[in-house]
């Protein structure tokens, strides 16, 4: 081993502080790119294997009724390489033992008794029902795992008014319902279950003996999926066609697109900031460490050492910390993407699991760091290595500076000389003190970046189920009814308030924009569902006129006055222009609301509801769940109170793994800034702090200094922090807007404070640290004076 080398070793271990936090940092930031990314990978690989081969369709079209000759006519549109067709239903769920009756879809198994052609079903426990086993189904996992179901538990589906008995044969996942649940209210799982049973008896519940009311395309080409649409919409018109979508718009694969877009965000935002942290603290930490080695520089120099020899031996420091960081962020980075994937892949229930570090995530996170770390510690290299060993060998001109304003203002106002020596101490060095202020508030501002969403989204359900929709239960009917189901409802136990509206699917078009969505009829005084503006004030709608989501009104296009073309996808009535009255201010959906008068009329109705909401008592609300399934035509149902429940409780266990994630990034962004702050501060103003040692001060008096400098700086990181932390928040939520959620900016004060309490807690550990070497100060060594 040669002389560098061993310097470069010891010199490593005497500067192993500062060394480990730095390298702590870019693990970090490494990890967080590495596991961001590299779930977001693996979300993408398990998506498509599953897509292909479950032979997930790209084309769906629902209807009323078609006789199965239209499916030939289907196969002969251009671009079509297979249909299959189906039946599918809502139904109501009874469960033994669970007091509340819940909701799903049905779908009929192939006549022929083999596995669907499209959109496979992969059977995880059990087996498919028999060809003459009507009494058997197949249940979607994430339904049976929330019930504890297995092969031979019994259930009951209300299917259009029909009550049936069933007994579970197989548990499956298909492509199509990865996320199964996206059908339901904010995708309680637990209350929508996806059920495949035997073609017969949809059949004989619906009267589709030789018809069906669904069907699947296969497209290979991208770039024919808008003509099929355009096709399959005019040959089903006739047959009460609901409109085609394709894979897009479907509501699985529109639900996971979106998460796993989030993921990729996530592993741009947070690690640029972690490096960029990192980065800094090693500029600093190599500024001052080259510029203590003047003499050793000189020396090697009169030795023969070259200029690239000695630049190459710290640019090894540099090299060292980076390869150290490196190794922990890929082990760390890759712990954190299977924890990452193992979350998602609870909650989106593939055929197959299982997660893949790709090795050039890491690589090229490695690379980057590196690039970056050898151009800010640069200059501080090549001016220590050019200097004349002459020049080398005379100590450093000190940089002589006037009295900073702070100063002067510490002096007319009397201050204690320690806040005085401080303030000098950090004016004296502005462009670093910035910078050091700055990483600090960056740690404030990631733990305000991942701790925020709690308030956001109790604030948004606070909206849309508490001002927004405010019925206790919900139901849906299989057909609309007259406004008599109200009456009927209105008896059920417990009941104090029934209101009705009629919903129905629709295209919204605005030149050459288009939108499919559902609008909801509402009565005059609805009080159970509001439209509410941008402040949540109630909007009153207006006749002949329209009310759309501001998420709908921005992919359309248009704002209040004007005109939208509004096509009811039931039935065949023709397309009506009608100006859009106010836009409403929902944060989930991009619905569209109007006159329930309005909506019969775009339904080719008199008058009719489809849906109704209840104001229940709450010692009734038991009775009442039970009563449900026995109201005729019932299709869904749903109780908010358990729903918003059981939606809190999931998205508290996501958020704290996500928090606690974060807090620990933020912690060593903490320690690493504070403790090689004053670190370097130590190093620079160790004669100082000897000299008062010795003129009689004590330990902690000296210690005082210090600890107050850092203190100074992390008072001015927190404001700066918190102004940061909401800008890296509104980033956030921009970015990963999509058409279905925005999320909304609030932030609540207990946010803040667990911010600050994380980065004083940080800060004060690595002070602390740092007061021990100060009080363990050899006086007689530091106070020797070079000749």
């Amino acid at each position: 081993m040669n002389a560098l080398r061993r310097k470069l070793l010891r010199d490593a271990w005497r500067l192993r502080g500062q060394v480990s936090t730095i390298a702590l940092v870019i693990a970090c930031g490494i990890a967080a790119f590495t596991g961001a990314l590299s779930a977001h990978d693996s979300l993408l690989r398990l998506r498509e294997r599953d897509y292909e081969e479950g032979r997930f369709a790209q084309v769906f079209a629902p209807l009323r009724r078609a006789p199965q000759r239209v499916a030939a006519e289907l196969r002969t549109v251009d671009g079509v390489a297979d249909v299959e067709t189906t039946v599918a239903g809502r139904v109501v769920v009874t469960l033994p033992g669970e007091p509340e009756a819940l909701s799903g879809r049905v779908i009929a198994l192939p006549v022929d008794g083999q596995p669907p052609r499209m959109n496979r079903l992969s059977v995880r426990m059990g087996a498919f029902p028999a060809r003459d086993d009507t009494a058997g189904l197949v249940v979607s996992e994430a339904f049976a795992t929330r019930h504890a179901l297995a092969p031979g538990s019994p259930l009951e589906l209300l299917i259009h008014g029909r009550r049936l008995g069933f007994t579970v044969r197989g548990i499956a996942v298909s492509p199509e319902f990865i996320f199964a649940a996206a059908g339901s209210a904010l995708g309680d799982e637990a209350r929508y279950g996806i059920f495949w049973v035997r073609r017969e008896v949809l059949d004989g519940a619906y009267d589709m003996a030789g018809a069906f009311n669904h069907a699947s395309l296969r497209v290979p080409r991208a770039q024919d999926i808008p003509a099929v649409i355009a096709a399959t919409d005019r040959l089903l018109a006739r047959h009460g066609g609901l409109g085609a979508h394709a894979r897009e718009d479907q509501p699985s694969h529109r639900v996971l697109q979106q998460e796993i877009d989030e993921q990729r965000v996530y592993g741009a935002l947070f690690p640029a900031i972690l490096l960029a942290v990192a980065l800094f603290l090693l500029h600093v930490m190599v500024s001052r460490h080259v510029a203590t080695e003047r003499l050793q520089v000189a020396t090697l120099k009169s030795l023969g050492y070259g200029t690239r020899r000695i630049a190459a031996h710290y640019f090894g420091l540099v090299l060292l910390i980076i390869l150290l960081g490196g190794a922990i962020g890929t082990a760390g980075g890759a712990w954190l993407g299977s924890l990452l994937t193992g979350l998602y892949t609870h909650y989106f229930h593939f055929a197959r699991s299982g997660y893949t570090l790709a090795w050039q995530l890491p690589a090229s996170a490695l690379l980057a760091t590196l690039l970056a770390a050898a151009l800010a510690t640069a200059t501080a290299i090549r001016d220590i290595v050019r200097l004349p060993p002459a020049a080398a060998l005379r100590p450093p001109v000190p940089r002589l500076r006037g009295r900073s304003r702070l100063e002067r203002l510490a002096g007319r106002e009397g201050l204690p000389p320690r806040i005085t020596m401080g303030l000098r101490d950090l004016t004296q060095r502005p462009l670093r003190t910035l910078l050091t202020v700055i990483g600090m508030a960056s740690a404030v501002a990631i733990l305000i970046g991942g701790s925020w969403w709690s308030d956001a989204f109790d604030h948004l359900l606070h909206i849309e189920f508490g001002l927004r929709e405010r019925a206790d239960v919900i139901l849906t009917l299989a057909e609309p009814r007259s406004p008599s189901v109200l009456h009927e409802a209105a008896r059920l136990p417990g009941v104090l308030h029934a209101e009705g509206s009629r919903d129905l699917p629709v295209e919204l078009r605005s030149g050459n924009r288009r939108l499919r969505t559902g609008l909801v009829g509402l009565d005059e005084g609805a009080r159970l569902h509001r439209v509410l503006d941008a402040d949540n004030r109630p909007l009153a709608l207006q006749p002949e006129s329209i009310a759309i989501t501001a998420i709908a009104a921005r992919r359309l296009g248009v704002a209040p006055g004007d005109l939208l073309w509004v096509q009811s996808l039931e039935g065949a009535e023709p397309a009506r222009a009608l100006r859009v009255g106010v836009v409403a201010g929902n944060f989930i959906g991009r619905a569209a609301y109007a006159p329930r008068r309005l909506a019969n009329a775009l339904a080719g109705e008199s008058s009719a509801y489809n849906t109704v909401r209840l104001q229940v008592s709450a010692d009734r609300r038991a009775a009442l769940l039970q009563a449900v399934p026995l109201l005729p035509g019932i299709a869904a149902s749903g109780d908010t109170t358990r729903l918003l429940a059981d939606f809190r409780d999931t998205t508290a266990r996501n958020l704290l793994v996500f928090t606690g994630i974060l807090s620990a990034f933020a912690a060593a962004i903490s320690v690493g800034i504070v403790f090689n702050s004053a670190r370097v501060a130590l190093a620079e103003r160790a004669w100082e702090f000897a000299t008062l040692r010795v003129l009689g001060l004590r330990r902690g008096e000296v210690s005082a200094l210090l600890l107050w400098q850092v203190g100074l700086q992390v008072a001015c990181a927190l404001p700066l922090g918190f102004v940061l932390g909401r800008g890296l928040a509104a980033l956030t939520a921009w970015l990963i807007a999509g058409d279905e959620l925005r999320i909304p900016l609030v932030i609540l004060p207990t946010t803040y404070a667990y911010a600050a309490m994380v980065t004083l807690a940080a800060a004060l550990a690595s002070a602390l640290v740092v007061r021990r070497r100060i009080d363990t100060l050899d006086l007689i060594a530091v106070l020797k004076t070079r000749d």
